[in-house]
């Protein structure tokens, strides 16, 4: 059945209002209102009348009767100016306009319309055929998904500096505001600004996604108020010129903002889920402008004020979802964790959007990740992707990735792999920046397991990635992988250059913590050229930056580095008291990968001290983890240092086998730097037990990885004096102790002096 009344019709069948024949959008209650209202026109009803007819048992307010009819007014008004509804003070309100019914019946057939011809028959019967063979096809057929919009929603005022602080809230909150609204109810995969570049303004920005993805739709939102009146202006902006704008201004600013909201959402084409979007905003402008308040402090760090604004929003309105998922985020930021997990247990009772029910578990996932609980976040995060696993939503990428970091804290690499490699299916023009960091966490784990040249190609993938999307800090990030590799294969110079390129940007961009991991990694590459002076200095300075941060894990590392060095200079002592200090950290953070590493670090210390006592069961427990976790990286290391072990121990046909065996493994691994250390091992005992000509051998094999001068050259000299060749000895000698930096020992000058007299 359709009604029609002046320009406009509703039709019951598709539930659907037009106006000139184009649709317009009206929500359900709209809808249910206004065709209750079309069935009895000039009738007076009451609003008690209306919310007994209509919504009887439902939790509708005499509010929210008013707000309704005063949105349908505005709706029928934009169309063309006139009254709709009529309120009479006191008495209610009825219907004004003449309304007419059409109603679909079956035609009779007159005696002409019978004469039909056959040539007419058959025509008609092929046309039924076809619709009929095109109907049963699109049964069949299951339909390709419509890929949702990718928007960008952005204050006008992102890069102003006029902002006055009463007036924050106003300028900037909006577009936070919207950008949620459409993440919750799941209209189209969102950009967000804030993950930005610093370095880049406002349009670089743009012109950097549009170079990556041109369908990229960008919406500008200033919101302003004159008088009494709230007014939402909206332009949506596209890489071919597009340009749409829209204002909606209303005394009420929920209203303002719904109508908007309404707008962008049939404007980009995705109607089906509008309606959820009523029903995420408040009526009460009040409510409203207390939630962009919060919001505003909330972006700006200031956290107590946050959680005062978002609770006088809930105080007001306890079924305000969006409030009470940013409340559970300040009761985290507070490090309220326990409070935070009650609110989102809450929420998950109350039937959110599925977007928010993700929201939801990404929070608690954030929050079981800071409490070291990553059996929990891992579970978490699976049963989230089991739950959601045929819908289409683009929150659940971020899931997926998370679970990746999770697989990778508990050692799972092999699993990680599996999570990352689906994410490469990503589009690069829908996602680049999560694709970009999918490579480069691929890589890094690739690095990890020993598979150099697929973990350089994913870095390379990653890097030109980031280079396109003139992310910085990404660059900066990628440098510090690719100089893991090349430290892995023993490239200690082009390592240095990539972490001076990565440390250049971090100071430029004054981003502490980058700063501070592209030290960790220059300390290790300077201490294995024995430069432990300025390795000190560095490592002093990123101790700082861990304290200033307050980042446990950067300290811990800081703590690692106090070990290595004073072990390298022989101050047993104190690297003892260090590795105490490493053991305690750890334990107190939970840490289980750092009291793996606190392990490996004293059976290091123990080694050089020639102390066999603890190093049995040291071995032992770390060749567990690697059987447990796969981490097959670690294997060569560790069997080096159980070889060296037997040596310690007497049993030298067990230490030269399985370093022989071990070289091999390394071969495959591409492990440059376990060869070498291997290979030098293996050249100290042939020069001991008097096989020179063995230990060069051995050494010349070292020379494809780049071997470093000490003790490379060092042992080199050795051999040559063993095998009575004292000059050329001198020459390896002078040499290694040019370059050797602070490795150079009082042993390793008398045994130069002793050359210098015996040439």
């Amino acid at each position: 059945m359709k009604y029609l009344f002046l320009k406009f019709t509703l039709d019951t069948e598709t539930k659907d209002l037009y106006a000139n024949h184009h649709p317009l959008v009206i929500t359900k209650l709209q809808y249910d209102l206004l065709l209750f209202l079309l069935q009895n026109p000039n009738k007076m009803f009451t609003k008690d009348d209306i919310l007994k007819t209509l919504w009887a048992g439902k939790h509708v307010t005499e509010n929210s009767i008013d707000q309704i009819i005063s949105k349908l007014r505005k709706i029928l008004n934009a169309v063309e100016k006139n009254t709709y509804i009529k309120t009479v003070y006191g008495k209610g309100v009825m219907f004004v306009p003449e309304v007419k019914v059409n109603k679909s019946t079956a035609k009779i057939a007159t005696k002409t319309e019978r004469s039909i011809t056959l040539p007419k028959i058959l025509l008609v019967a092929g046309i039924i055929v076809a619709v009929i063979t095109l109907t049963f096809s699109n049964f069949s057929s299951t339909p390709e998904p419509q890929e949702k919009s990718l928007l960008l929603i952005l204050s006008s005022n992102n890069d102003a500096s006029t902002d006055t602080v009463n007036k924050e809230w106003l300028n900037q909150a909006p577009s936070s505001f919207v950008h949620q609204l459409f993440n919750y109810a799941n209209i189209a995969q969102l950009k967000d600004y804030k993950n930005k570049p610093k370095h880049l303004n406002k349009q670089q920005y743009i012109d950097s996604q549009w170079r990556i993805s041109p369908q990229l739709k960008v919406v500008n939102i200033h919101v302003f108020q004159e008088g009494n009146l709230n007014s939402v202006e909206l332009q949506i902006l596209d890489k071919n010129n597009l340009n749409l704008k829209q204002t909606f201004t209303e005394k009420n600013l929920a209203d303002a903002m719904l109508s908007a909201s309404q707008w962008l959402a049939q404007t980009i084409d995705n109607t089906n889920d509008i309606k959820q979007l009523e029903s995420l905003i408040p009526q009460n402008s009040h409510i409203i402008e207390l939630y962009l308040r919060g919001v505003t402090s909330l972006n700006k760090g200031e956290i107590d004020k946050a959680e005062h604004y978002l609770q006088l929003c809930l105080t007001e309105d306890t079924e305000f979802l969006m409030a009470r998922l940013q409340m559970a985020q300040v009761k985290s930021a507070q490090g309220k964790q326990d409070k935070a997990l009650a609110i989102l247990d809450t929420l998950s009772k109350t039937n959110p959007t599925p977007a928010i029910k993700v929201a939801i578990e990404t929070l608690r996932g954030d929050i079981y990740d800071t409490q070291g609980k990553y059996e929990e976040t891992r579970d978490l995060y699976l049963s989230v992707l089991a739950t959601y696993k045929n819908q289409d939503m683009p929150q659940l990428n971020e899931i997926r990735y998370n679970l990746s970091i999770t697989y990778t804290m508990l050692t799972q690499y092999k699993e990680a792999l599996k999570e990352l490699s689906i994410l490469e299916n990503l589009k690069p023009s829908k996602n680049p920046e999560l694709l970009a960091h999918v490579y480069q966490k691929k890589a890094s784990i690739l690095q990890k397991l020993g598979h150099m040249q697929q973990a350089q190609e994913y870095a390379n993938k990653s890097l030109a990635l980031f280079s396109k999307l003139d992310d910085l800090l990404g660059e900066a990030k990628l440098y510090v992988t690719l100089a893991r590799i090349s430290t892995h294969k023993s490239d200690y110079k082009k390592s240095v250059q990539f972490l001076e390129k990565a440390l250049i940007i971090n100071k430029s961009l004054n981003y502490k913590l980058g700063v501070g991991a592209t030290i960790n990694e220059l300390i290790y590459v300077l201490m294995v050229q024995g430069n432990f002076d300025k390795a000190w200095e560095l490592n002093q300075e990123m101790q700082n930056i861990a304290l200033d941060i307050d980042y446990t894990a950067m300290l811990q590392i800081a703590k690692q580095y106090n070990i290595d060095i004073s072990r390298a200079l022989k101050k047993w002592k104190r690297a003892e008291l260090y590795l105490q200090e490493h053991l305690e950290l750890a334990q107190a953070s939970g840490n289980k990968r750092a009291m793996l590493k606190n392990k490996l670090l004293a059976l290091d210390l123990y080694l050089a001290q020639k102390k066999p006592q603890p190093i049995e069961q040291l071995i032992k427990d770390v060749q567990k983890h690697i059987d447990a976790t796969d981490e097959i990286r670690l294997q060569p290391r560790l069997n080096k240092k159980r070889a060296e072990y037997y040596l310690l121990t007497g049993k030298e046909q067990q230490a030269i086998a399985l370093l022989l065996s071990t070289k091999e493994l390394a071969k495959k691994s591409e492990d440059g730097e376990t060869i070498i250390e291997i290979n030098n091992i293996l050249a100290q005992y042939y020069i001991d037990t008097k096989q020179a000509k063995k230990a060069l051998a051995v050494l010349e094999e070292s020379s494809e990885f780049n071997p470093l001068p000490y003790p490379f050259l060092l042992l080199k000299a050795k051999a040559y004096s063993a095998l009575r060749k004292p000059l050329l000895a001198l020459e390896f000698g002078n040499e290694c102790k040019t370059t050797a930096n602070q490795w150079w020992s009082l042993e390793d000058e008398r045994f130069l002096q002793l050359l210098q007299k015996n040439v």
